[in-house]
């Protein structure tokens, strides 16, 4: 089956390739002197263009040139400027005040919106890249590409356990579809089966029709059946195969996407969570769960993948699969949101959850999950209590132990939820709206100005030693002002807001921690956003080794390449590794399987890989683990360019006497001493332009600790 389109990678690639295309108009004066061509001409004129502060062009220019970016150098304990040809024109730095100096001379670029003609330059390069992208072959009049592309799609994966406890549950998933599809433009829709010990890899549908008709035809079959399992009583050891299955789910699903996972028995294949994990941080994908019956007790692996992708468990009876996620169609839409997630303990008394809602929140539904929930009343701004005899109310009572409200139009302020019953008990508002705490996603490189930042995202979680990183994050909608919090007693600092990302300096906190952001509409309301995922800081790093980069993997040829992963505390850890790669094919082994690391040192962990002739150009991602006994520890995530570069071609031109006077000798390969690689600068991160607050503050607060919720 074809692989869908990858909108993520298209986006990165395009936006490399784009780079030089938007230079011209930024760095030119193709803004300034009014031309009304849109073509580049490669032929700079060689006329005298700016006065002599290289900032002010001369009257009666009519020709294309462009300003000389001027790096500084050191001689004989003085600094200079290279120097810029006379007459020409300086590209200038905006903001820069301090040495290096060269950079805050007078200039003619348009980085920046304060400079002369920023919009003529930025308008004119967006309208071309419009006009030329969407008039293409195979664009025009077809919505999936446009949509994938700029990242207005989204995927919905079901994870279905085919075994034969899970009988009669199936053909009702088609009705959940059919009514999904009306919600979604265009989504991905995937299906990987688990049995036992089969698990397929991911089936791509690209409407829902084919996709219904699929899930029409599942069978449950096989397995260690629940019947037999409850006869032997051996109900706490059924095990299927279902992390596995659950990772190609995430592997292949879009960013943003959901994955459901439909299943009645734990996992045997634990040893994946932390892949599972990586892969979903890095993708912002949101794992659920649908437990039906009881053939073992809820898997503490399925609490954690749920709880850190800020996903949700629902408990249903086995033949009424189909109600759990009704209620929740809309967490598909693309401006699906999370307000709020919270713990309780609930000890037989009540716990009151507030839950601020704003104008732009078209819908919103609480789900209440785990403990015993005996009563649950949720109160509008208004006092008015909520009933399931109101219009714009659904009720779904999923056992004594799972509820969701979902309130339609619901009006702006502060809904109050007020539950009673016994034990722990997690507490989840989300909704839909056009205001979004998009992603939150730590950085492990940024090099460049900031106005040309190259952003390398390796996924994993961030390291627990009290030291500063580096996060992006977006928040998008008619926000007025906007607040960054997050759970420790630490302060996002350094925030900077560009057109469409904030990039901010985090100090780590030693606990587990998501960031939030409060903040007051555009209209007047308060409004407060949960982002993905939920990050446990750990005291093991895994980090790609940039010297082992290969520059290209031809077809027909192998490379090695290194991970390494540090310890960052004093007592030694013995530690699971695991490598996986987007594509299986290329990846020939790692070593070594179990590392053995002393306190404050590191190990290094080789993966071999390998490009068949015949092979697809394309780029590989690899994903690297190291995990201790207790599933804690840490991934990194790497982009290989130029798999399967085709081999370079004989010249066609010999010296045919020469070859004549020289007997043939077969060749001898020559052993080699292997160069570290120069390090290629990591991909250059493009998104689809979005409007963001540039009204950012920062605030010293304690918001969603998962330890005692909000």
């Amino acid at each position: 089956m074809k692989i869908p389109a990858d909108g993520e990678n298209a986006r990165k690639d395009f936006g490399k390739a784009l780079h030089t295309v938007q230079d011209f108009y930024a760095h030119s004066n193709w803004a300034d002197i009014k031309t009304s061509s849109v073509a580049i001409n490669p032929d700079l004129g060689r006329q005298e263009f700016c006065d002599a502060t290289g900032g002010t062009f001369l009257t009666g220019i009519t020709d294309i040139t462009s300003g000389y970016f001027e790096f500084e150098f050191t001689l004989l304990g003085g600094t200079y400027c290279f120097p810029t040809p006379k007459d020409k024109c300086h590209h200038g730095l905006n903001g820069i005040s301090s040495p290096p100096f060269c950079f805050s001379r007078p200039g003619i670029n348009k980085d920046d919106t304060s400079r002369a003609n920023y919009d003529r330059s930025y308008n004119q390069a967006s309208k071309t890249l419009l006009s030329n992208l969407l008039t293409r072959d195979g664009i025009v009049g077809n919505r999936y590409p446009i949509a994938t592309f700029f990242g207005q799609t989204t995927s919905i994966a079901i994870v279905m356990d085919t075994t034969g406890s899970m009988a009669v549950k199936n053909t009702v998933l088609s009705k959940i579809v059919n009514n999904y599809y009306v919600t979604v433009l265009n989504p991905l829709y995937i299906l990987v089966e688990v049995n036992d010990p089969f698990v397929s890899p991911a089936y791509y549908y690209t409407d829902a029709l084919s996709f219904s008709s699929k899930l029409n035809t599942l069978t449950a079959y096989g397995g260690d059946d629940c019947e037999v399992c409850h006869q032997l009583n051996l109900c706490n050891d059924k095990q299927e195969p279902n992390m596995l299955g659950i990772l190609n789910a995430v592997k292949a699903s879009l960013p943003g996407g959901k994955v459901y996972v439909f299943t009645d028995a734990t996992s045997k294949s634990g040893f994946l969570l932390p892949l599972v994990l990586a892969e979903a941080r890095r993708k912002n994908v949101m794992i659920l769960f649908g437990l039906t019956g009881s053939c073992s007790p809820v898997d503490e692996l399925y609490i954690k993948l749920a709880e850190e992708t800020e996903g949700q468990i629902f408990f249903g009876d086995r033949n009424t699969i189909g109600e759990i996620f009704a209620p929740i169609k809309e967490s598909i839409r693309g401006d699906h949101i999370t307000i709020s997630r919270a713990k309780i303990n609930l000890t037989g008394g009540s716990s009151v959850v507030h839950v601020p809602i704003d104008v732009e929140t078209v819908e919103f539904s609480t789900s209440m999950y785990d403990g015993i929930i005996d009563d649950v009343n949720i109160s509008r701004p208004d006092g008015t209590v909520v009933s399931d005899s109101d219009p714009d109310v659904i009720i779904s009572k999923l056992g004594s132990d799972n509820q969701i409200v979902t309130v339609h139009d619901p009006s702006p302020g502060t809904w109050v939820l007020e539950l009673s019953g016994m034990g722990h008990a997690s507490v989840i508002a989300q909704g839909n709206s056009a205001i979004n705490l998009d992603y939150f996603q730590f950085v492990s490189t940024v090099a460049g100005r900031f106005e040309h930042m190259y952003i390398d995202i390796p996924g994993g979680n961030p390291i627990a030693d009290g030291k500063n990183a580096t996060a992006l994050t977006r928040l998008e909608g008619p926000v007025a002002n906007g607040t960054l919090l997050y759970s420790a007693q630490e302060l996002l600092n350094d925030v900077k807001a560009t057109l469409d990302e904030i990039v901010l300096t985090i100090k780590t906190p030693s606990k587990p921690f998501s960031v939030m952001a409060r903040g007051i509409s555009s209209a007047g309301y308060e409004f407060q956003r949960l982002a993905l995922p939920v990050y446990v800081p750990q005291g093991i790093k895994v980090s790609f080794d940039e010297h082992s980069r290969p520059v290209a993997i031809p077809e027909g040829s192998n490379t090695t390449v290194v991970f390494k992963v540090e310890n960052y505390g004093a007592e030694r850890v013995v530690v699971d590794i695991g490598v996986t790669a987007d594509n299986m094919t290329f990846l020939h082994g790692f070593e070594p399987l179990l590392a053995d690391i002393p306190g404050n040192s590191s190990k290094a962990i080789n993966v071999l890989l390998a490009a068949p002739m015949g092979c697809m150009a394309g780029n590989l991602k690899l994903t690297a683990t190291a995990t201790d006994d207790k599933l804690l520890g840490n991934s990194h995530t790497v982009d290989i360019a130029d798999i399967c570069k085709p081999l370079p071609t004989a010249s066609p031109t010999v010296n045919a006497a020469k070859s004549a006077k020289k007997p043939t000798k077969t060749p001898t390969k020559k052993p080699q001493t292997k160069k570290p690689n120069k390090r290629t600068p990591p991909p250059f991160l493009t998104t689809e332009r979005l409007l963001v607050t540039s009204n950012i503050k920062i605030a010293k607060n304690i918001v969603t600790d998962l330890s005692t919720g909000v």
